[in-house]
């Protein structure tokens, strides 16, 4: 419920900034399609923990775990002999998301200051 009430803030706070529907609209579209490539191509394979999805499967499951290649310890043989998955908790997560949100709120509240007369 509150993952829900918070996406409405995001909404909200980007559709103020932009002053715009179709412009938020497009960007979360945007961010949808290549913001999860684009940290795959700047990050590489140790990208799935600063993904959108992973945070907040994280946050609205109370922790997620995913394949880190980094994470696996290699035997002799090329195999792995440990568990190569690590987790993001619900509160890693959250933070993640809060952050997003926090920064969208911020630049909503002084572009409305700046263009706003009184």
């Amino acid at each position: 419920m509150l993952a829900i009430a918070v996406a409405g803030l995001l909404g909200y706070a980007l559709t103020m900034l932009f002053r715009s529907t179709v412009a938020t609209l497009s960007l979360m579209f945007g961010v949808s399609i290549t913001g999860s490539l684009l940290i795959i191509g700047v990050l590489g394979s140790r990208a799935t923990r600063w993904l959108l999805p992973t945070n907040f499967f994280a946050y609205v499951l109370g922790g997620f775990d995913y394949y880190d290649d980094s994470a696996c310890v290699y035997a002799a043989d090329g195999m792995p002999t440990g568990d190569c998955m690590r987790t993001v908790s619900a509160t890693e997560g959250g933070l993640y998301l809060a952050v997003i949100v926090v920064v969208a709120v911020l630049l909503s509240l002084w572009s409305t200051q700046r263009r706003d007369v009184p």
